[in-house]
């Protein structure tokens, strides 16, 4: 009679595509067809893992694998058996050493279409290893493939699926696949837009925070498109989708081996522009956008906030130590004659933040709003004057060009750490073989690592050089504004704003107010006369 052996079977696939179209039965009958096949095989467990990449996710992350492991520990079957042994895994960094582990445990690991897999000589180890490196690189391959076209799609403005953003909706396209199903695209939706439109408004115009916004929309019952209440985060993520100023994107969050993280948007993947999304224009866009990053890195390039009275808060400094100047709001009283009654009131106060460094300011502690804006005011309004009688045509076309010139540098640079990090790879590459035959002072895993970190970055790269080319191409595209229409009504509009929307302004004109005892030194972000 023969020795009966227990078998536990372990099924798995990547996607959900496969789970539907019932790619688990197939595994499962021919396992156990196999185990008919074998004297004295019987079935003894069955372990199933639906959905989940044997390259993105690593086996600490995948449960299944983890209770494999742990019933082997405990003696509950004598072989593994899997269809095929890239099953286990695809990962050629870890894969081939828990078929060892196994085989370690006195475990037999075959496989239907493979056979058993030993480890009687360092031939056998060899080929274990090169197993799953062969089977990681199609992996790769097929990674590859559906990032390349995921690439091209975005690139090409063509939609590749998912929920619409905020302020679109789906539609049936022209366009059909494959299988001639229609293909959908995304349009405009009039309502959703107009709130999109009113958010950047409000952060551009009158320098909402994420916060305002989110509070400004709920009070008017302006929700989601899930119907829910705003929140900061909903409204600042929404902000940044370079969709509501006309372009596709992918890459923000690059997948290597399932580990995602998010990268800045010099690199990520831009379709060009598509008239047909653009809710807000361009210069709107960015305008928030730097206003963002001005707050977060706390440049004063933007007001911090545009609550309160003091119209320059964000903008003064002390004229004695150069600290900035904060508020403060000293409650003032008086008795009215005519009834004797207790009048309160807050008077602003620009105060001075060097008495508290370790070396205190000697300078004026605190300046009255009543003597400083009316004084600053004036400066501007002096200023927008004589902005109206200059030429600034030259002034602009002198920056443009450097502009340019700046960015041709960064190209320049760009292509050269290209050429080196492609030289660089393909010495690693060639490193490989060495290592299969022991000739390396590298183990397989640490080349796998060097190589793959190499590769990130030589796409970060190639991305980089593909921006700064389409940067060149718009700006030597570009044409010198004409500013001195928009000049003419810059005076009447700040007169006739509210204070929100003064700051904001504001900001765009001044560098920088130095508040002294005796004078108040305003500085222009535009030198007429430098």
């Amino acid at each position: 009679m023969a020795k009966i052996t227990k078998v536990a079977c372990l099924y798995r696939v990547s996607t959900k595509k496969q789970v539907e179209e019932n790619d688990i039965p197939m595994q499962k009958n021919a396992c156990h067809t196999f185990i008919d096949s074998m004297p004295g095989w019987v079935l003894a467990k069955e372990f199933y893992e639906k959905g989940v990449s044997g390259y993105h996710k690593s086996a600490k992350q995948r449960d299944i694998l983890q209770q494999v492991r742990s019933a082997a520990e405990d003696r509950l079957f004598d072989v593994l058996l899997v269809f095929m042994f890239d099953r286990l895994g695809r990962r050629e960094d870890e894969t081939p050493f828990i078929v060892e582990w196994f085989v370690g445990q006195g475990i037999e690991v075959w496989s239907v279409k493979e056979g058993q897999q030993r480890f009687e000589n360092r031939a056998d180890k060899l080929i274990n290893y090169i197993r799953f490196w062969q089977s990681g690189g199609e992996s790769e391959k097929t990674s590859m493939r559906v990032k390349e076209k995921h690439k091209q799609m975005v690139e090409e403005g063509i939609y590749r699926g998912g929920a619409p953003p905020y302020g679109y909706n789906l539609t049936d396209s022209e366009n059909r696949n494959q299988k001639g199903y229609r293909l959908k695209e995304i349009v405009i939706d009039e309502k959703e837009s107009a709130a999109v439109k009113l958010m950047f408004k409000l952060v551009c115009e009158k320098g909402y925070g994420g916060q305002r916004v989110a509070n400004y929309l709920n009070e008017r019952e302006i929700k989601t498109k899930q119907g829910n209440y705003w929140t900061a985060c909903s409204v600042l993520t929404l902000m940044k989708n370079p969709i509501y100023k006309g372009y596709y994107v992918s890459g923000k969050r690059p997948s290597t081996r399932g580990e995602s993280k998010r990268v800045s948007p010099e690199h990520w993947i831009y379709s060009n522009e598509l008239p047909n999304l653009i809710i807000v224009d361009k210069q709107t866009w960015d305008t928030a956008e730097a206003i963002r990053d001005s707050r977060t890195a706390n440049t004063r390039e933007y007001p911090k906030t545009t609550t309160g009275q003091l119209l320059f808060v964000s903008l003064a400094k002390c004229g004695s130590c150069g600290a900035n100047m904060g508020s403060r709001y000293a409650i003032k009283k008086w008795l009215r004659k005519t009834d004797n009654t207790e009048v309160r009131y807050l008077q602003p106060k620009y105060i001075c933040h060097g008495r508290k460094a370790s070396v205190p300011c000697l300078g004026q502690q605190s300046f009255s709003q009543r003597k400083v804006d009316p004084v600053i005011l004036e400066e501007v309004y002096t200023y927008l004057d004589t902005l109206q009688a200059v030429d600034l045509s030259s002034k602009i076309d002198e920056t443009h060009a450097k502009i340019q010139q700046d960015t041709e540098r960064d190209m320049k640079e760009i292509k050269s750490q290209t050429a080196k990090a492609e030289k660089e790879l393909g010495i690693l590459n060639d490193e490989i073989v060495k290592t299969l035959t022991g000739e390396s002072s590298f183990t397989s895993k640490q080349l796998y690592t060097i190589i793959t970190r190499k590769e990130d970055e030589l796409e970060k790269l190639k991305q980089t050089e593909k921006n700064l080319a389409k940067a060149l191409v718009r700006l030597k595209e570009a044409s010198t504004p004409a500013k001195r229409q928009m000049i003419a009504n810059w005076r009447n509009e700040l007169e006739l704003s509210k204070p929100d929307v003064q700051k904001m302004f504001l900001a765009k004109l001044i560098k920088s107010a130095e508040l002294s005892k005796d004078k108040i030194d305003v500085h222009f972000r535009f030198d007429l006369y430098d």
